[in-house]
């Protein structure tokens, strides 16, 4: 058996171990699992009773993020409203959004809200002074906002490259512009659609 050696000073005396590094590391890792009732078992976590993966953990954040994301082209702080654009639609998105929103898609106020909204102007005076969308409005607003996000994914974060080709007519939409196409549900299904396959490479 190896004996262990054990230093002394100049004296003759012993000289302390010195205590790990790593210990209070350690110490804090194990008050924040503790603080959310969580306890680690091999690549898994224990929340309560249910053991759920690190990967699964995983893939649920960045589901919510990938849902939280387009809530900035919204002109609204992420830290302060829910994390799920749905919830946002479902409350009714704040007038202010659609001018946030316009201004990034680089498309007149007026002619965000009339011709892809499809708000009429007297409509969106009343709106304007309640302050807020109604869901249907809201919902159509987000779907600019979600098309902007996917769009700006596809040029790998570039915004004014995503806004030029929102804005160039494209062969596969009929010649229209995908901002035109996306002006009802089944088209921006399709532009969504045509950003996948050349997410994917295939380009026509």
């Amino acid at each position: 058996m190896a004996r262990q050696l054990r230093l002394r000073d100049e004296d003759g005396k012993l000289i302390s171990k010195p205590k790990s590094e790593k210990a209070p590391a350690k110490k804090a890792a194990a008050n924040r699992v503790r603080a959310t009732g969580a306890r680690k078992t091999g690549n898994a976590t224990l929340v309560g009773k249910t053991k759920v993966s690190a990967k699964l953990l995983k893939g649920q954040a960045t589901q919510l993020a990938s849902e939280a994301s387009p809530v900035r082209y919204l002109g609204m702080k992420q830290s302060k409203v829910p994390a799920r654009l749905s919830q946002l639609v479902a409350n009714g998105l704040p007038t202010r959004t659609a001018d946030y929103l316009a201004g990034n898609l680089d498309v007149p106020v007026a002619e965000f809200t009339a011709k892809y909204v499809h708000i009429p102007k007297q409509t969106m005076a009343r709106r304007k002074h309640a302050g807020k969308f109604n869901v249907d409005e809201s919902d159509r607003v987000a779907r600019f906002a979600r098309l902007l996000k996917h769009t700006t994914d596809l040029m790998e974060g570039d915004q004014a490259a995503a806004i030029h080709w929102l804005k160039s007519p494209q062969i596969l939409l009929e010649n229209q512009t995908p901002l035109e196409y996306a002006r009802t549900e089944t088209g921006v299904a399709e532009v969504q659609q045509l950003i996948g396959r050349l997410e994917a490479g295939v380009y026509s």
